[in-house]
């Protein structure tokens, strides 16, 4: 073996000894939050039994694992975890009347549940509300309970689709309490920007849901957690916000950051992929790029096309959309195709069946 032949074999052996370590180290790195993630699944179900011992004794595995890693990537950290365990312990000590408001609490927080999974959020809302009510009697109204109960309620109220303003100001509270605390760096905090985003979004206040979207998707980012379906949904908010606000360049960089966390293409979940391709081609179209943002549209359009749980009526919105898009480029051979696609989908929603045959040429 000559001796250049032997330095070139060192070199690819230290080059893979690295490569190794370095996965080694990122799985690493992963590593407490995959076991976080797996038990706080079932410290949910313990919530939801309202078994206080064996949440107990899951949040304080869970400290356990915890210490002395606060450096690795985590869900939460040993104070969010011990702020919760206060409560619990507090909980566990309950006697009398304590003890049964403690059980009415979370009968209504599991009635609050089974309302939300059949669509009745009146029902949701008014449990949430006295699950409040009780937890800030019990816990005091800056426990971790009580707040968690108050983002609850925000949530059931954004889903009822009524008094958004009240959901805000439950949620804003919640906030400002995680601030005055301390506590920005917890998991709880996060799920307060997010829900706050929802209901900005709802609102139509595009100037707040930038503000607490970027704050959402800087902490999912922290975390690791890209993959989740929050993610692209944030990054769709916020690039729906940047391009009503026309900051193109803004809005670009989020769809694109929503776009490579791989968010579901097909199914009742591909919304968030759909608004994503939505929010990249106005934002495209808004830096005077319409040749890109027609690709986009006509991507979207296709992807719409093989989608089985697509409604006729979204299908023929998308159309509508891509149509608006070709108008805007000046592109008169494609919009008469999409007019055509878009007369022929409107008869098939009145019920006039058409068989064409026909197959669009932008298909492949």
């Amino acid at each position: 073996m000559t001796r250049a032949t032997r330095f070139l074999l060192c070199a690819c052996l230290v080059g893979l000894l690295a490569l190794s370590c370095r996965q080694h180290a990122e799985a690493a790195d992963v590593d407490l939050l995959r076991k976080q993630m797996g038990m706080n699944e079932e410290i949910k179900k313990a919530e939801q039994l309202g078994d206080f011992e064996k949440l107990h004794r899951l949040l304080l595995e869970m400290r356990d694992l915890t210490t002395y890693r606060e450096h690795e990537i985590k869900l939460v950290g040993l104070d969010e975890i011990d702020f919760y365990v206060q409560d619990v312990e507090l909980a566990l000590g309950f006697t009398g009347k304590q003890a049964e408001q403690g059980q009415e609490e979370l009968d209504h927080i599991r009635q609050a549940r089974v309302a939300e999974t059949v669509g009745d959020f009146a029902a949701a809302t008014e449990n949430y509300q006295r699950s409040l009510e009780l937890s800030e009697e019990l816990y005091g109204e800056k426990s971790y309970k009580g707040l968690i109960s108050r983002i609850s309620l925000a949530n059931a109220i954004r889903r009822s689709g009524e008094n958004v303003e009240r959901g805000i100001e439950l949620a804003g509270q919640a906030s400002d309490t995680l601030k005055e605390l301390g506590k920005t760096d917890y998991h709880c905090y996060l799920e307060v920007q997010i829900a706050l985003t929802r209901m900005y979004v709802r609102q139509k206040n595009d100037k707040q849901a930038i503000e607490t979207g970027k704050l959402a998707i800087a902490m999912i980012e922290d975390r690791q957690l890209r993959q989740v379906s929050t993610y692209a949904e944030m990054t769709a908010a916020v690039a729906q916000a940047l391009n009503h606000e026309k900051q193109f360049e803004g809005a670009l960089t989020y769809a694109i950051k929503g776009l490579a966390s791989s968010p579901a293409e097909k199914g009742k979940e591909a919304a968030t992929y759909y608004q994503l391709l939505v929010e990249s081609g106005k934002a495209k179209f808004g830096l005077e790029k319409p040749e890109e943002a027609v690709r986009d549209y006509a991507l979207l359009v296709y992807k719409a096309e093989e989608n089985s749980a697509i409604t006729k009526e979204n299908r023929l919105e998308i159309l509508q959309e891509y149509a608006k898009i070709l108008e805007k480029a000046g592109d008169a051979e494609r919009l008469e195709i999409a007019n055509r696609k878009i007369e022929s989908l409107q008869r098939k929603i009145k019920g006039e069946v058409e068989f064409t045959g026909e197959k669009s040429r932008y298909s492949n």
